[in-house]
């Protein structure tokens, strides 16, 4: 049917209590089910709140929301079971924001964007926020110039690091890699995962003990492909041992990097339909394109996932699902309702050496 890029956040607690957060048309609502009772709530929680929120969980269950609201403040609000705190974080109104994010170490938020630079063109200075339990610290993480557009930050919170992934323009645009030791509460030198300058949308990101993992849609011959590369760590940075092309040429977008049962899929849009591939061996080869069926006849949106309690077989930041009649995972797990898609030309697959 159709793919809807609307921003929707979906956050479940220990208890399996499921709130999804929706923007529409300048308000923030919340949809409620408490696995208990079975009952399904849908309150209007915010009202006159720019495009750019974001949502998370803290260690005690605690659901935060961060907004800037339509006098420019960056506002917080803290949900506590029957509780709700609102707190205006700015003394005054600030630039407008754009890629909110918000996460939590243990009850300890971290708040992330960026800022346009007055006359600097396409330029932008990336803050970062946290409360250290009597007052706001706020570091200046980059300060970014884009090409075309400002691409999306892609977070990871790993044990005591914040990892983010981003674009930046130098003497051409790559992405980069910057870690913030929670410990030290210190940024370190950012690092390039690309090299080659090619021009790129979009942007996915996982990390297991020994890789990166990332994914992206690139411009070839005209339209878009979605790439995949597996980088190693070394002395002096990432070392790129795979790269493959895994999609046709037909202008896919938003691909989604997703680890359940022991495999990694990448899902994407295409033509609105819901697009993606397997690997069960770490990045290094790749099954064949499934087109998924449901969503055909389905509307799709793409979902931030949050869970309090993450379980062991499943890893992700995002995924695409069904609006109604319920929430469900479209592009990934069992492909008995999938259809195989021939691939047009020959997919590429590259193999770099370690050093």
């Amino acid at each position: 049917m159709t793919f809807f890029n609307n921003k929707l956040s979906i956050v479940s607690d220990s208890l399996d209590n499921i709130f999804l957060f929706r923007w529409e048309e300048g308000n923030i609502s919340l949809n409620s089910f408490n696995n208990r009772t079975k009952i399904s709530t849908k309150e209007k929680i915010v009202k006159g709140a720019l495009q750019e929120y974001d949502v998370s969980i803290s260690s005690k269950g605690d659901i935060y929301l961060i907004y800037q609201d339509d006098t420019m403040n960056l506002i917080l609000t803290v949900l506590r079971e029957d509780n709700r705190e609102d707190v205006k974080l700015t003394a005054e109104p600030i630039p407008e924001i754009y890629d909110l994010h918000i996460l939590n170490n243990k009850e300890e938020p971290h708040i992330i964007y960026f800022v346009m630079l007055p006359d600097e063109g396409k330029k932008y200075r990336m803050y970062h926020h946290y409360f250290n339990g009597e007052e706001w610290i706020t570091h200046i993480v980059d300060e970014v110039r884009v090409k075309q557009i400002l691409n999306p930050i892609r977070i990871i919170k790993e044990n005591n690091k914040i990892i983010l992934g981003y674009y930046k323009y130098e003497e051409q645009e790559e992405i980069y890699y910057k870690e913030f030791d929670l410990d030290k509460k210190q940024w370190k030198n950012s690092l390039p995962l690309t090299n080659n300058g090619t021009d790129r949308l979009y942007l996915d990101m996982l990390k297991d003990e020994d890789h990166i993992h990332l994914t992206y849609s690139e411009y070839y011959n005209g339209n878009f492909i979605i790439k995949y590369e597996r980088l190693s760590y070394g002395e002096d940075g990432f070392k790129k041992d795979v790269e493959e092309t895994l999609s046709n040429e037909e202008n896919p977008s938003n691909p989604t990097l997703i680890y359940y049962e022991d495999k990694i899929w990448i899902a994407w849009i295409e033509y609105d339909n819901v697009m993606s591939r397997y690997s069960e061996d770490g990045g290094l080869t790749w099954s064949p394109i499934y087109l998924w069926n449901e969503s055909k006849q389905a509307d799709i949106v793409r979902y931030k996932c949050l869970n309090r309690d993450s379980e062991d077989n499943i890893t992700l930041n995002y995924y695409f699902g069904r609006v109604h009649p319920e929430i469900a995972f479209i592009g990934f797990g069992s492909v008995e309702n999938a259809t195989e898609v021939p691939s047009k030309k020959k997919i590429t697959f590259n193999r770099y050496p370690r050093i």
